[in-house]
């Protein structure tokens, strides 16, 4: 019995791109030969490909369906660290309320034609895109804008290169963060994340926008550069522990709050303090992000973090509206839409003790 490109490419594990390029036998496709043999092998062992009347393989095709383009190289982990959190559990719902699923696609490059060809293959399959980090470059943005493709970017890049965003306030959350640290005492103030990118720029405009000094020393890259994005909370955690550990180690001294790029970094962070006998909120203050100790989140365990909350729920169900606009509704505008942040003041900060360090 002949089957569909999508069933060879999920018996396979690669993408229906690739599986498409092996059977059109383009010459172009870089992989190896044990590669394309394998493709090849799982086809005939499938029973064949199904084509239409002209010859041409089809796949199968899906009704109201939502992508998450992903390159399976680069961003898997990360978005396995976040497709079952709250904001995409309500994507899904929203959409299904519309008659929409959400699927994930894998595709093998990631350069931004790879995920153009990409949508030319899933196109008639495909109604909308959500773009995640990493995705968004200026090729892909003029691409998706050209062609009139209904999409939504969750990453920062997208609102600077014009298409439609929906992100959380982070700049009014880290301002938040800043003031109150300011009025606890606090100015020599780091950061613990990826401080390439992510929350950093926002913590650096709400530290410049307090007139406070922003020091390359003050900052701990959380996962290191040598390690992988990490697949689970605990693996954020254990990741900042180490970082910020060695950090401390070598830099702590000289500041007095930290700011994370979320809250199981914070969470790490905490736990390199007590490994060294020092008392978070006392000895050295602690922000985390994303406020994951609200009811129906995961347990943060031994310490109430002062954090910065936002809203996952929100932040999906706006990402799901702005694409049913878009594809029901023929909305072409490019809307950025901001989802609301608040600080939530607990006991993981407090007066600064050593003004000393401040001077």
């Amino acid at each position: 019995m002949a089957v569909t490109v999508t069933e060879i490419a999920r018996k396979a594990g690669v993408s229906k791109g690739l599986v498409s390029r092996v059977l059109r036998d383009d010459q172009s496709l870089r992989i190896t030969e044990s590669r394309r043999q394998q493709v090849l092998a799982v086809a005939k062992g499938l029973g064949g490909i199904k084509r239409n009347s002209s010859g041409r393989v089809i796949g199968k095709r899906l009704a109201r369906n939502i992508v998450v383009p992903i390159n399976k190289t680069s961003v898997m982990q990360e978005l396995l660290a976040h497709w079952e959190n709250q904001g995409f559990k309500t994507l899904k719902s929203v959409l299904g309320e519309h008659g929409f699923r959400l699927s994930i696609d894998l595709y093998e490059s990631d350069s931004p034609a790879a995920l153009q060809e990409e949508y030319q293959i899933l196109k008639g399959t495909c109604d909308g895109l959500v773009l995640l980090g990493g995705i968004v470059t200026k090729q892909v943005a003029n691409f998706v804008l050209e062609n009139k493709i209904p999409h939504v970017s969750i990453d920062s890049v997208g609102r600077v290169l014009g298409v439609n965003t929906v992100l959380e306030d982070a700049v009014a959350g880290y301002y938040q963060a800043v003031s109150h640290l300011s009025e606890l005492g606090h100015t020599r103030i780091g950061f613990l994340g990826r401080t390439e990118q992510g929350h950093y720029p926002s913590f650096a405009a709400a530290m410049a926008h307090h007139g406070l000094d922003i020091n390359p020393a003050w900052r701990c890259r959380s996962p290191r550069t040598s390690q992988p994005i990490p697949d689970k909370e605990t693996g954020w955690r254990d990741a900042a522990r180490e970082a910020f550990g060695q950090w401390l180690d070598d830099h702590g001294p000289q500041v007095t709050a930290i700011c994370c790029h979320n809250d199981y970094g914070a969470l790490g962070a905490c736990d390199a303090m007590v490994e060294r006998n020092l008392v978070p909120g006392k000895d050295l203050s602690i922000v985390g992000f994303g406020d994951f100790e609200r009811p129906g989140a995961p347990q943060t365990q031994d310490f109430e973090l002062t954090t910065i909350h936002t809203s996952l729920a929100d932040l999906g169900r706006s990402t799901a509206d702005s694409l049913i606009s878009q594809i029901l509704y023929k909305k072409t505008q490019v809307v950025h839409q901001l989802i609301p942040t608040e600080l939530m003041i607990r006991h993981t900060t407090g007066a600064c003790l050593r003004p000393d360090a401040n001077g």
